[in-house]
């Protein structure tokens, strides 16, 4: 039987009686004097981000095969993985009815992340999944959200269906996220979810590292630019500039009210921008996006006109992560309060290079205003300062650590935006950790060099691998248990083994056993499983082992009933003298 949780009434509506007034001016002045007498809190947390480095795996979207699932945590756990992210799909959970919850999917993943020694990282997808790179699920917002709010009053409007979706230049509708000029109408919804979440998992608290905040489609803090929804159009997708998503009937009042209030009046709006505007109804995006961008003049850049819509459109953005921010800390605070918050932001990496007319990728999805100087982090300022403003709870996520410049288009900047974002973000004392932007690449060493070069010189203070099946299969294995290792080494010896050339039949496991407890003192019931992390090759690693001492062991392959021991050579011999070490050998060998 499906379980649903009713939700009860929501803990931020219940957050004006005079105690908590009180409790939260007491908050204040506490605030106050923790700012006169800390120099710099947050910088002091910078200053130690490698003591807090971490190493996670993305879960599949959806879990299909546990027994698969159950034995790919086990190889995480074995390379020293930190933590498994997790997407709670809204599409899925509240999918029955508003304020009806279904946790029953999450009941069983995360007891089965919590068995196998891993932490937890659950992302509140408000986003669709489907319909992008990788994505091998499909999970929809939840089609009640729609009918909810048809027909209501909102900002002078009737609001249809529509007003709640991104529509783009092209006149396209977006349904994967709730556009950002509802946020206030439906902040509701989201605040509800996490309540919920927090209700039904309070007793993860140790076990939760982070919780992730979705803020745009593909969990992204970004506007839909290059979406399935604007597909097959000369400027859609990679590596196209994509379209501005600004043209739903409140985001265009949002704007035309912005401009209004910057100028005091339309005469002031003609002045500005050198035009002869007879009503306020003519303040619009750009209705002609290509000449927007392609003219020669370069309107984008070099108009008043055009450096106000791209300074709006990006502070649209970045207000609505602060409010998805803002939103988590209200709902997770009780049990959750003491745990990080996680925002993510896409490598646009594309258009980067392009010198007649660069950036304009970025500027479509939101992310940069026209101001490309270092001391404005290339663009990458307004969002970095917001996630500052959190006082240290934030951590920032950005994608595409494992690119180089010129990956997919000459025009990619994949590895320099990488740098760019990672130093800024350490200028403003902010930290930040990286992603692989796509699930392939992965058994190249290139691919882990530039993972490698972002965390050594550009401040990135832990990485995520998408996905875990990536991670732990292939030269993967390899590579990213090096790094693991030198980015947080063990406190006692580990030893690596790996054989090759080990062919199994059916039924048939291979096991390392030898003259040490850890070993299983040469009882072969007691050996120690391996992984076949690229068949016929496996793997294991083993803690507990003396250092400056030498071992003996042998592989044995084990099936029901049979044990199989090498027999045309005599012990293997290992001295553990390094806190790490790999030991490589093959089969009967």
């Amino acid at each position: 039987m499906v379980k649903i949780q009713e939700k009860r009434k929501s803990r931020h509506r219940v957050k004006t009686s005079s105690k908590n007034r009180i409790g939260h001016v007491i908050l204040a002045i506490l605030l106050v004097v923790n700012m006169l007498v800390a120099v710099n809190p947050v910088y002091s947390l910078a200053a130690s981000q490698k003591d807090d480095f971490t190493s996670n795996v993305m879960a599949p979207l959806h879990v299909k095969d546990w027994g698969q699932f159950e034995y790919e945590l086990e190889m995480a756990e074995d390379i020293g993985v930190d933590a498994v992210t997790v997407d709670v799909w809204w599409g899925d959970v509240e999918k029955q009815g508003d304020n009806q919850f279904d946790w029953s999917y999450y009941d069983r993943i995360f007891s089965k992340i919590k068995a196998a020694d891993l932490k937890i990282i659950p992302i509140m997808s408000f986003h669709q999944c489907g319909g992008n790179v990788g994505d091998d699920y499909n999970s929809y917002l939840p089609s009640w959200v729609w009918d909810k709010y048809y027909g209501r009053e909102y900002k002078g409007r009737i609001l249809d269906r529509d007003d709640l979706k991104y529509q783009s230049e092209l006149g396209n509708i977006s349904s994967e996220y709730l556009a950002l000029w509802v946020d206030d109408l439906v902040k509701d919804e989201y605040i509800d979810f996490m309540n919920s979440f927090e209700d039904q998992y309070s007793e993860y608290a140790n076990d939760f590292i982070e919780l992730n905040i979705s803020a745009g489609s593909s969990g992204e803090l970004r506007y839909p630019s290059y979406n399935a929804h604007d597909a097959r159009n000369p400027y859609s997708g990679f590596p196209n500039k994509g379209y501005l998503q600004c043209y739903s009937n409140l985001a265009q009042d949002d704007f035309r009210d912005s401009m209004l209030e910057k100028y005091n009046n339309l005469a002031g709006v003609n002045r500005a921008w050198g035009t002869s505007l007879r009503d306020k109804s003519q303040i619009t995006p750009p209705m002609d996006g290509e000449s927007f961008f392609y003219d020669s003049s370069k309107p984008y850049l070099n108009s008043q006109y055009g450096r106000d819509f791209i300074e709006w459109y990006n502070k649209e953005l970045v207000d609505h992560g602060r409010n998805m921010i803002t939103y988590g800390q209200q709902a997770f605070d009780n049990e959750f309060s003491n745990i990080k918050i996680g925002i993510k932001i896409p490598g646009v990496h594309w258009q980067i290079k392009n010198t007649e007319y660069p950036r304009t990728a970025e500027i479509c999805t939101g992310l940069v205003n026209t101001d490309f100087s270092e001391e404005n982090g290339y663009g990458y300022r307004p969002i970095i300062q917001m996630v500052k403003e959190f006082g240290g709870r934030v951590i920032l996520h950005f994608t595409c650590l494992e690119m180089n410049d010129g990956s997919g288009h000459h025009t990619s900047g994949a590895k320099t935006l990488v740098g760019w974002v990672g130093d800024t973000a350490h200028r403003h004392m902010v930290e930040v950790k990286g992603e692989n932007a796509l699930p392939f690449g992965n058994d190249d060493q290139q691919f882990w060099n530039n993972i490698n070069d972002a965390i050594n010189n550009h401040h990135y203070n832990g990485i995520t691998i998408l996905r875990m099946n990536d991670a732990v299969y292939g030269n993967s294995n390899k590579y990213y248990h090096d790094l693991i290792n030198n980015n947080k080494p063990p406190s006692s010896p580990r030893v690596t083994f790996r054989i090759n050339q080990a062919y199994t039949n059916f039924g048939e496991e291979l096991h390392v056993v030898g003259n040490h407890p850890a070993l299983g003192n040469w009882d072969p019931n007691k050996g120690i499983r391996m992984y076949t992390y690229d068949y016929p090759s496996w793997t294991v690693t083993l803690g507990d082992l003396p250092q400056n001492t030498t071992i003996e062991f042998k592989f044995i392959k084990k099936s029901p009933g049979s044990v199989i021991w090498e027999d045309a050579i005599g012990n293997r011999t290992y001295r553990i003298s390094n806190i790490t070490g790999e030991y490589i050998g093959n089969w009967n060998q």
